[in-house]
């Protein structure tokens, strides 16, 4: 589970930012967090960069802060406020700038991406503060692939929706000479190869109870990411960057940078080296293995039973990219059941039943003898569904 407890939210208040700010409140919501909503005047430089006292701060309440600086750069002061609130992590929009003027003129995103000193969240044109689907992975196999794949996990986890972890082998074009001399460079071996490594690094990294699934394909990353993105209606990428600037940035690219200009979606990016967002699994349920397949029958009919010797009640709550809250609230249970023909877990209760279609995993955390229990059920679209019952207390 992704914790943030400090969120900073860079806003020049365009209509862009707006889009940013409303992801943050979302966010800051979500995991219970301070929001900082931070506003840059720029001022005339007047030699270099130093701190200058806050011309506003405003707490609107306990958990948000309004505050205005006065600087020369946008970008210095972001990076620097960042660090000095020891930001979990940075949510800005960006205009998608590119070329000459992106060189000369410079981009606080880009500026901001490449010193930041925690993740920054980016929001473009394109994107939805309120996009629910599917986080992408993007994986390029380096000194940053762990902390991708645990951190857009979590987010999945979060969000009750699946991991898609993604990774493009570019083919290598030769000239016709070259080509007809060397011949086939073994693109296939290398998707195959790309497809083991991938499916090792999922079962290394990914610990939280989510669906997930692993694509290599062969093609461009920061094509065949976005095309992806577009492809399962995604509502997060998240990706690293090795930071890389100046004149070689311009002619040879950074598949980073592409990313966050052109992404449909918000991409979250994580510095080398930048602190990494904090995951925990606190919870014991999440920690717990999940049931056999074969198990399900029997464990919800003995659960079934308790539930008929003496009243329980039962509540069910669901995370999840189409739904999110409490379905049923402390209703009397009658029964737990598996249907291995429709595929289905049934929650019987009192006024209503609730059905819980495609199971992926199932986790149990107590149950024993009168001890409430808790059942987890992942979804193969994401989703997350929570039974929780305990005995009913039946006035006198």
């Amino acid at each position: 589970m992704i914790e943030i407890q400090t969120l900073l939210v860079a806003t020049d208040r365009s209509d862009i930012a707006t889009k940013a700010l409303t992801l943050g409140e979302n966010l800051a919501s979500r995991h219970g967090g301070t929001l900082h909503e931070f506003h840059v005047e720029l001022v005339p430089p007047a030699g270099r960069f130093q701190r200058s006292p806050d011309v506003v701060r405003e707490m609107t309440d306990e958990n948000r802060i309004a505050i205005t600086r006065q600087a020369v750069s946008a970008g210095e002061a972001i990076v620097a406020y960042a660090a000095e609130i020891s930001a979990d992590l940075i949510v800005m929009g960006t205009h998608g700038r590119g070329g000459w003027d992106r060189m000369v003129l410079g981009s606080t995103a880009e500026y901001v991406l490449r010193r930041a000193p925690c993740p920054v969240l980016t929001v473009g044109p394109q994107a939805d503060s309120f996009a629910r689907g599917p986080v992408i992975a993007a994986v390029a196999f380096g000194d940053d692939e762990a902390n991708v794949i645990e951190t857009a996990a979590g987010f999945a986890h979060a969000l009750g929706t699946r991991l898609v972890a993604f990774h493009a082998v570019e083919p290598v074009i030769l000239p016709a000479p070259y080509a007809m001399e060397i011949g086939d460079l073994g693109l296939d071996r290398l998707v195959g190869d790309a497809r083991e490594a991938m499916a090792e690094r999922m079962r290394e990294r990914v610990t939280l109870p989510i669906a997930s699934e692993a694509l290599v394909r062969a093609g461009s990353p920061e094509h065949d990411v976005l095309v992806l993105a577009d492809e399962i209606g995604a509502s997060l990428i998240v990706q690293g960057t090795h930071g890389r600037s100046g004149l070689g940035r311009t002619f040879f690219g950074s598949v980073a940078e592409a990313i966050v200009r052109r992404s449909p979606v918000s991409v979250l990016t994580l510095p080398l080296g930048a602190r990494p967002l904090a995951i925990t699994d606190r919870d014991a349920l999440t920690r717990s293995a999940p049931l056999a397949r074969e198990s399900w029958g029997t464990t919800l009919e003995s659960l079934s039973e308790r539930a008929e010797a003496a009243p329980w009640a039962v509540t069910v709550g669901v995370v999840g990219q189409d739904a999110r809250g409490t379905l049923l609230n402390g209703v009397r249970l009658h029964g737990l059941a598996y249907d291995p023909n429709d595929d289905a877990i049934d929650v019987l209760a009192d006024g209503m039943d609730h059905r819980i279609v495609r199971p992926l995993a199932v986790r149990l955390s107590g149950g024993g003898g009168e001890e409430p229990f808790t059942l987890e059920v992942i979804r193969r679209d994401g989703a997350r569904e929570r039974i929780e019952a305990e005995p009913l207390a039946i006035p006198a």
